[in-house]
């Protein structure tokens, strides 16, 4: 482990960015520089894993990249292994404070480690990602010198336990603000937590204009996925877990592909559930479409594969607001997917893509092939996401708003 390329952490000489061991991390995390004397507003984005990007992940390395250099940004994780592109992704260092357990020994002794980074660098405001980071995150938080703590909440708490909800009762009363992804998830975390309305503000997900990919790099793609130059390509941007509906998505391709024989199914994602995985190989092999449906893993930039999809598919059966969808929106495919938490907030019904329930995998089926088989309705819808998520979900916006809110929290704490 002490040799591994993906921990990184500010070096102790002169500022300069070297490569740690853990144990040297965890003996020198509060010893990093202090941010400079022309001061700029600290913040310091908590996150339990940076090892499977997912809609969270990739939205907070986002907020790091995009917003003003008035602010100081780190980044500090809890679990030694990192995405082998996260140099790319992120443009501060990842420091890492190594946490299996938050109630034994070690907790207390990273702990420790956290509050004296915090204190050190006189940050500012503490900005936590995920369940470790808002609960045992936010607690070690309000045990330093921290003026703000804000908490970001995805999900419509699908994965949390009685337990859980007893601690984010706790904590959501420490946090100065809550920020959430969707009125739905807003509207849920009021209810569930006990929070005061005024410090729950829906934040929607910001999206940056697409990258576009030359002709000779999409055709290139489909080669290596094997899915013919001419053949149309539905898609789904989803890791490979319980909630994402891929098994649904395996039975609505076999119906389209009665349909449409020249559509191709692509899933990119990192098998996070590996059990699953199997689970659903066997099925594509029982359903016949071993030859056109891919699946192709976790992959850098989505862009390319928007830019050559027919039609985006996401039939999750819990989405707090799905970054896929979005991303489809802007880059003018057209969506199908499941009408869950926050998803029927940036797709109108029948104007911007189509919405469905959870588990009708008919009705998913027939709407993507009417968009397979309607170029006029399929142009029609493209036109529209574009133009809403231009309206709505603009990343220029949702990072300047954000800025205001790190201002507006940090001037009344400092009353």
């Amino acid at each position: 482990m002490s040799d591994s390329p993906d921990i990184q952490t500010h070096g102790l000489h002169r500022g300069i960015p070297t490569k740690l061991s853990l144990v040297e991390t965890q003996n020198d995390v509060c010893r990093f520089p202090q941010p400079h004397s022309l001061r700029r507003t600290h913040v310091l984005f908590l996150v339990d894993q940076l090892a499977e990007l997912g809609g969270g992940e990739r939205a907070l390395m986002q907020i790091v990249r995009e917003i003003s250099p008035r602010f100081h940004c780190s980044v500090i994780t809890f679990r030694p292994f990192l995405h082998p592109n996260i140099k790319a992704l992120l443009p501060v260092p990842v420091v890492v404070i190594p946490l299996t357990r938050t109630y034994n020994f070690g907790a207390i002794k990273s702990a420790f480690m956290l509050r004296r980074y915090i204190d050190y660098n006189s940050v500012d405001i503490v900005h936590t990602f995920f369940e470790t980071a808002d609960i045992w995150g936010g607690i070690v938080t309000r045990l330093s010198r921290a003026k703000v703590l804000i908490s970001s909440r995805r999900d419509m708490a699908l994965l949390r336990t009685k337990k859980h909800d007893l601690a984010y009762r706790f904590v959501g009363r420490m946090s100065d603000c809550v920020l959430t992804v969707s009125d739905a998830v807003r509207e849920l975390v009021i209810r569930k937590d006990g929070l005061d309305a005024r410090r729950v503000i829906t934040l929607y997900t910001g999206v940056g204009l697409p990258h576009s990919s030359d002709k000779n790099t999409l055709l290139h793609l489909r080669c290596q996925m094997g899915v013919p130059p001419d053949a149309p390509i539905v898609l789904s941007v989803a890791n490979i877990l319980p909630w994402k509906g891929h098994s649904d998505f395996l039975q609505a391709a076999a119906l389209v592909h009665s349909i449409c024989p020249s559509a191709h199914f692509v899933v990119a994602g990192a098998s996070s559930d590996g059990a699953l995985a199997a689970e659903l190989l066997c099925k594509r092999s029982s359903l016949g479409l071993d030859k056109c449906f891919h699946y192709i893993g976790s992959i850098a930039s989505t862009w390319p594969l928007y830019q050559i999809a027919s039609v985006s598919c996401l039939l999750s059966t819990t989405e707090g607001m799905p970054n896929a969808v979005l991303e489809a929106m802007s880059s003018g495919c057209p969506v199908v997917a499941t009408n869950v938490g926050g998803t029927g907030e940036a797709v109108v019904d029948g104007l911007t893509g189509f919405l469905v329930s959870p588990g009708n995998v008919g009705d998913a089926a027939a709407r993507i092939s009417q968009l397979l088989t309607s170029s006029h309705l399929a142009c029609s819808m493209s036109a529209a996401s574009i133009r809403q998520v231009a309206e709505h979900f603009d990343l220029r916006q949702m990072i300047a708003r954000l800025e205001d809110i790190y201002d507006s929290t940090l001037r009344r704490k400092s009353l």
